[in-house]
């Protein structure tokens, strides 16, 4: 627009400056108009086609950074996503928008419970016994996470993991309880090297329990993968009948086990619908030999 402009103007203005008869005295004067206005022009030109120019640079390079940024967002999201629900159901969510609950029949639960986390807090410094606390849950997601366990939200004092659900495993009762002793034994050797140092120490029981589950996401403030339904109401009963540093195993656990492992009987716990008794035994220590410590 501006060239086109700049040539109307260098038309126009030497037919009014000369007139429409250009006499031979005049040719001095044309040649310099148009000399001008060929310079005007093309200055002009160049102006307009550098402008258009760094126009389109500036439109390349927003795009790129409104690539990138999306990119990250996109990143974040994948990232959260993933650490709010399960990888296996990532898929699913994302195509439909819910994940909708799964009964499981025979899934295995593991509950940790830190018996003394109270009165740790109450006497130690808040910096101190809660880094040793939130070391304990990462060790665990680790190890979970070996054994094929899907971590489930900490709440409160209880560490939960359940095996034979996402994906459902013939062998879940053995990892559980691979998943349990290693957790047992990182606790154990954590607890001595702490003690050592006068640094705060927690103290773990631990049970292990097949039952019948519902999971699945609820969806609130924030998308959580969880867990309910009469196994998880006896796992935690299994838990509160025995005593620090003891792995609680149930009946129903025991029998679906391919191998057998030393246990001795620990009392009853009454199950969450029928009613009934449920047998709960105790893992020996030389049942398992537990790993070394996770880092």
């Amino acid at each position: 627009m501006r060239a086109a402009g700049a040539l109307g103007l260098g038309v126009a203005v030497p037919t009014v400056v000369l007139g429409a008869n250009v006499t031979h005295r005049g040719l001095p004067q044309s040649d310099l108009l148009c000399g001008i206005f060929l310079l005007t022009y093309f200055l002009i030109f160049a102006y307009a086609a550098y402008t258009r120019t760094m126009q389109l640079i500036r439109s390349r390079r927003e795009l790129r950074e409104q690539k990138a940024i999306a990119e990250i967002e996109r990143t974040r999201s994948e990232s959260l996503l993933s650490s709010l629900i399960p990888s296996t159901l990532k898929k699913q969510f994302r195509e439909q928008g819910l994940v909708p609950p799964e009964r499981y029949e025979h899934a295995t639960l593991v509950v940790v419970d830190f018996v003394d986390l109270d009165s740790v807090s109450e006497q130690n410094p808040l910096h101190d016994w809660f880094g040793v606390f939130n070391h304990h849950l990462q060790a665990f997601d680790a190890i979970a996470a070996r054994y094929g366990l899907e971590s489930l939200r900490a709440c409160g004092r209880l560490y939960c993991a359940v095996s034979g659900a996402l994906p459902v495993t013939a062998e879940h009762a053995d990892d559980a309880i691979g998943a349990a002793v290693e957790m047992r034994g990182f606790a154990r050797d954590f607890s001595k090297s702490q003690h050592e140092s006068s640094s705060p120490t927690l103290a773990v029981r631990i049970a292990v329990h097949t039952g019948r589950v519902v999971a699945g996401v609820t969806e609130a403030r924030r998308f959580v993968y969880n867990v309910c339904g009469p196994g998880w109401s006896e796992a935690l009963r299994i838990c509160e009948s025995i005593e620090p540093w003891d792995i609680g195993v149930s009946e129903t656990t025991r029998g679906r086990l391919t191998h057998a492992l030393p246990m001795k009987p620990s009392g009853a716990v009454p199950l969450a619908v029928r009613g009934s008794l449920l047998p709960v035994y105790v893992l020996t220590d030389n049942a398992v030999r537990s790993s070394p410590m996770v880092g």
